[in-house]
């Protein structure tokens, strides 16, 4: 499951963000007030972190530290912080059964 939320997130742009104050990320300014979309597609598709990752391969998360919490910014499906999904566990239930009820 966790693979698959990983090619395929519910939301590939997050919830947009708003910047509170006059930042740098990443080399480019972003002004006080502006909106920010945070592309989780593009970051679960990202090279540099995942190793072949348009590949699907569900072993990556056997034995690993990738959860749903929101605290690893290289792996956040619902989101992170205050505007993380509320139903994850209903999510991780109901996508499990309906996998168990294919067979």
């Amino acid at each position: 499951m966790k693979e698959t939320l990983c090619l395929h997130p519910a939301l590939p742009l997050l919830i947009p963000h708003y910047s509170s104050e006059l930042c740098n990320v990443g080399g480019y300014v972003i002004p006080t007030g502006s909106r920010v979309f945070i592309n989780v597609w593009a970051i679960h598709r990202d090279p540099s972190i995942w190793k072949n990752p348009l590949e699907f391969n569900p072993d990556r998360f056997l034995n690993s530290h990738w959860d749903f919490s929101g605290n690893e910014f290289s792996y956040f499906p619902f989101g992170s912080s205050r505007r993380i999904c509320v139903g994850i566990a209903m999510v991780e239930r109901m996508v499990l059964y309906s996998v168990a009820t294919l067979s």
